[in-house]
């Protein structure tokens, strides 16, 4: 309901979903040898609406589809982390 939004603002989640996407040095000093100092965009106009699960997977596909494409080698780490301040779930005086 609305007012559980409302009693939520503000608070950290009970769970948080981390992903982390290393890639390797070899294909980075590849990726600077062919583009300079330029910074990859790998990510540009990715993961700015993640909050729905559907466009998160979506998203991460596509990062993943731009560095195959330039030939980079990575790897994605997923965790879902507890958070013990979390105060998500407890009665919250009105």
């Amino acid at each position: 309901s609305s007012r559980e939004a409302i009693r939520s603002r503000n608070l950290l989640p009970p769970l948080i979903e981390i992903t982390m996407v290393a890639v390797s040095e070899r294909s980075m000093v590849r990726y600077q040898q062919i583009n300079g100092e330029t910074a990859p965009k790998w990510t540009d106009g990715l993961f700015t609406a993640s909050s729905l699960d559907n466009s998160y997977e979506e998203d991460l596909k596509k990062l993943e589809e731009r560095l195959q494409l330039d030939r980079v080698d990575y790897r994605v780490f997923n965790e879902t982390v507890g958070i013990r301040a979390s105060k998500w779930g407890e009665e919250t005086k009105s």
